[in-house]
């Protein structure tokens, strides 16, 4: 498996950028920031992070020629439905939304981002998705090919972002791409009438969501750029779910899986037998896109979001007790243990990001943001961790922008 330093990916001449990162105090976002690092050194972090992420995680090997992908590496702690040195597709849009946000004339990752984007296009399936497990050892069966939601939200929001970076009048058309993408999701993976948000092309829907993959950040500006209601009713069918949960449990905690009205549900596709109504390792990333929502639109239109943030972070400051390191990777809703790992950096900053969205939670920032710098993302586990180290950064330090002119 080979790899390469950024250097490698940097297209050779400069071209225009409009939103160049660092866009913390150009692109105006809502939430606290850490109080113990400069802008500067958090810019720097974040900088690091997307450096070590190329470095160690994007390889051309096995790919089509002019593509990249993030790979897994050789485990152990791999998904069970993954092969060594594999691709997913959730990683393929998480990069793709990532790499675009890191583009200035130092990084020229441009590049990066239409290699990214054609390993997609390779492995599109019937529907227009890329196919959710890329595997090397064994044939592809129909599970594999099937989509995965939030890759194909981070896709489709990766290459609108992409519009407005670079613009759609060159090889890519940026725009085109993302409004097909946004209509066959719109088309393939939104149960109606309930305004489910399926997990996959083929099955889920109204009694089996992931409330992880619920991107209601992009929704409002979906339905301004295609005029499909859709959006609009898909946000409200999540903030209806996220309150259930809110008033019901009273922690902030949110299931891997359940019913689109909050029930359990065992129909869940994490390999966990039917398990799967507690807060576990697809629920960490929750928070972070509630403290995303936040720093695009404030609490006055995402009060529900910003309530369940506060909610959250004043359970983990009872739960931690002064030590993040004590937190596990999984509890009951109510609260209750039931992990087997603890000294997490990674789930604790995706968790401290809840503290963002009020004043009273600016130590538990604070400590959070100290902890995930901690991470070392070039070990064999480094796979998810180092995209979400990146992705969480860039929201801690105010890079985690809406470019758009669609909520203006």
């Amino acid at each position: 498996m080979t790899t390469h330093r950024l250097e490698y990916y940097k297209l050779p001449q400069p071209y225009p950028i409009h939103h160049p990162f660092p866009q913390a105090g150009i692109t105006r976002t809502h939430g606290l920031r850490s109080s113990v690092f400069t802008q500067a050194q958090m810019n720097a972090h974040a900088q690091r992070a997307f450096e070590q992420w190329v470095e160690h995680w994007i390889t051309e090997s096995d790919c089509p020629p002019g593509a990249v992908r993030p790979h897994l590496g050789p485990g152990p702690g791999l998904l069970y439905y993954t092969e060594p040195y594999g691709t997913i597709s959730e990683f393929v849009g998480w990069g793709m939304l990532l790499t675009v946000m890191m583009d200035n004339d130092q990084n020229r990752a441009k590049g990066l981002f239409d290699s990214l984007d054609a390993y997609r296009k390779a492995y599109l399936n019937e529907w227009g998705f890329m196919m959710s497990t890329v595997n090397y050892h064994k044939p592809m069966d129909a599970w594999n090919r099937d989509a995965a939601t939030e890759a194909d939200e981070n896709m489709a929001m990766g290459l609108l972002l992409a519009h407005y970076q670079w613009g759609s009048d060159g090889a890519v058309n940026y725009l085109a791409e993302a409004k097909q993408l946004i209509n066959d999701i719109s088309q393939h993976l939104v149960e109606r009438p309930s305004y489910a948000l399926k997990p996959a092309a083929t099955w889920g829907g109204s009694d089996t969501v992931d409330p992880a993959y619920y991107d209601s950040i992009y929704y409002p500006l979906w339905f301004a750029l295609t005029g499909d209601a859709t959006w609009t009713k898909l946000d409200e069918s999540y903030r209806t779910l996220t309150a259930y949960f809110i008033k019901k449990y009273g922690t902030g905690l949110v299931p891997e899986w359940c019913t689109v009205d909050g029930k359990e549900s065992r129909g869940g596709g994490n390999g966990l037998n039917g398990d799967s109504y507690f807060y576990g390792w697809d629920a960490h990333q929750v928070s972070t896109k509630w403290a995303i929502h936040y720093a695009w639109y404030g609490r006055s239109r995402t009060p529900v979001f910003a309530d369940a943030a506060d909610t959250f972070a004043a359970w983990i400051k009872r739960e931690a007790k002064g030590d993040l390191t004590r937190l596990t990777n999984a509890y009951t809703l109510d609260g209750k243990p039931r992990g087997t790992f603890t000294g997490l950096p990674g789930m604790v900053g995706a968790m401290g990001l809840s503290g963002t969205v009020s004043p009273q939670n600016q130590d538990l920032v604070d400590d959070a943001y100290r902890f995930l710098l901690t991470m070392d993302v070039t070990q064999h586990y480094g796979w998810g961790t180092a995209t979400a180290k990146l992705r969480d950064l860039l929201v801690y330090s105010g890079n985690f922008v809406n470019v758009t002119d669609l909520d203006r």
